[in-house]
């Protein structure tokens, strides 16, 4: 018995590990490069799409629907990014460059939506056209950003005008997003990045598995089916798998439907096609247009969680090295097992604390406030890139739990925690500022006060006289030209901050 448990180890090891060198070998030979140009094409897309709203939003066009899917579509390209550095060397050494570039477009993305509801620099619609010919042609972009920041130098050298100051910041996070993600002479050593987690829903996705596999043993036990040991297996893997998801139910029900297919397609295999034909290409001729239909499923949203499953669970239920002699009972088990088993786990997601999007929806807001508040009261918990990564999360995942709410009322919570994500990026770039220049930091540092105390009505009042103070200091005649540059940065998160009090 030892013998025999110790050489089905090494067997199932070692196909693993042939299976891991295999397409790895392939992807060198047939596909070298790919992660690289295919990541390279994907920025320019999702530069082109930037561009496009920031037109459209100097313009006082833009769209709030718009805007909330590329922050949430930065959250995806950061996935992409971090899956193309596992297997490019030359992605891997970009990694934090091209995180900073990632963080840069989300910074520019904010700035934009800033002008779809405020007033609108002079000079605005000559911006506009900038952007739109640099969506147009993302190769040029250093003609089009040359001519954006000169307009909005122009249109800056109006000292009163902080509408213009904000142009020519957005102008500098589109530049330096776009020099990141091409540039190869910039060195950023790669971080860990923080992400946003709600403890609540992994403790209950913790009730949930230990639940649902001690009812899978139960009826193992009390029903002594010979594959009840299987139900067990295949329940431990799929509440692992709808953890991950945000609605657990939805996708059983996907999974579902992918254990169905899977089971179709493997009787077919298993009784009509395999067992009149013999080797190995026979085999693969056979089975890889299904596996390869899998494959491109899983590329889209809508057939992920029915492609996952299929792909997942189709071979094992062929089982090739069977098809000599393929036992129907046996079949019928395991098909019934997996289904009892995704069954099982979806039961599990749907009677306990089940998928409350409206809940999950004041979760989300209440962290960004709670968020903001203790940013203010110490900067130093946070990066930029942190700051915005976090904040792109919460907007995705409340994109995905808003799709039946009230237009109305999914605008109003995406512009709330844009309005956080925006009083965050001011508190850091205060904290910053009055790090380097010590005369601002009683300013800054009564503002940062106010906010950590979560005091909305004095809040604007504050942050007004903290803007003044600020842009005095900007223009006073002992600084240098570059520090007195510096010092604007200051007078625009103050005015942020205020603009948004009680958001």
């Amino acid at each position: 018995m030892g013998d025999d448990f110790d050489i089905s180890v090494v067997a199932r090891v070692t196909y693993i590990s042939l299976g891991i060198i295999v397409e790895a070998c392939f992807a060198a030979v047939l596909a070298p490069g790919t992660p690289s140009a295919a990541l390279r094409a994907r920025f320019l897309g999702f530069a082109r799409s930037v561009a496009n709203y920031t037109s459209s939003a100097l313009r006082g066009k833009g769209d709030s629907a718009t805007l909330q899917g590329l922050i949430a579509a930065t959250v995806e390209l950061d996935a992409v990014v971090e899956f193309a550095s596992a297997s490019s060397p030359d992605v891997g050494r970009r990694l934090g460059q091209l995180r900073a570039a990632i963080a840069a477009a989300t910074t520019q993305l904010i700035f934009a939506g800033a002008f779809e509801r405020h007033p609108q620099s002079p000079v605005s619609s000559d911006v506009a056209d900038a952007f739109a010919s640099l969506a147009a042609d993302p190769s040029a972009e250093a003609p089009s950003l040359r001519a954006a920041r000169e307009l909005a130098s122009i249109s800056a050298s109006a000292p009163e005008s902080l509408s213009s100051l904000r142009l020519r910041r957005l102008v500098d996070a589109a530049e330096s997003s776009l020099q990141l993600a091409s540039s190869r002479k910039i060195a950023l050593s790669p971080r860990s990045m923080r992400r946003f987690r709600i403890e609540r829903a992994a403790a209950v996705n913790a009730a949930r598995a230990f639940l649902a596999v001690i009812a899978a043993s139960v009826f193992w036990i009390e029903s002594a089916w010979s594959s009840g040991g299987s139900v067990v297996v295949i329940v431990a893997i799929v509440v692992s798998l709808f953890a991950s998801r945000p609605d657990g139910v939805s996708a059983g029900i996907g999974f579902v439907q992918g254990a169905v297919a899977a089971i179709v397609v493997a009787g077919l295999c298993s009784f009509v096609l395999l067992p009149a034909v013999s080797g190995f290409p026979a085999l693969a001729s056979i089975v890889a247009p299904f596996l390869i239909a899998g494959g491109i499923a899983m590329r889209f949203p809508k057939t992920v969680a029915a492609a996952s499953s299929f792909t997942l669970f189709v071979w094992d239920l062929i089982a090739p090295d069977k098809t000599l002699y393929v036992d129907f009972s046996e079949f019928a088990n395991g098909a019934l097992a997996l289904l009892l088993g995704i069954a099982c786990g979806t039961l599990m997601f749907a009677i306990i604390f089940p998928y409350r999007p409206v809940r999950l929806r004041k979760t989300i807001l209440g962290a960004m406030r709670r968020n903001v508040v203790s940013l203010a009261a110490d900067p130093r918990r946070s990066s930029h890139q942190d700051w915005l990564r976090i904040g792109a999360e919460r907007v995705a995942r409340h994109a995905a739990a808003s799709r039946g709410a009230p237009a109305e009322t999914r605008d109003h919570e995406f512009q709330t925690l844009l309005a956080g994500m925006t009083v965050g990026i001011a508190v850091l770039t205060l904290s910053g500022l009055s790090g380097r220049e010590p005369s601002s930091a009683r300013t800054v540092a009564a503002l940062l006060h106010v906010v950590s105390l979560d005091r909305q009505d004095r809040l604007a009042a504050i942050a007004l006289r903290a803007e003044h103070k600020l842009l005095r200091l900007g223009e006073d005649a002992r600084f240098s030209p570059d520090r007195q540059q510096d010092f604007i940065l200051g007078p625009i998160a103050c005015a942020d901050i205020g603009r948004l009090a009680g958001s």
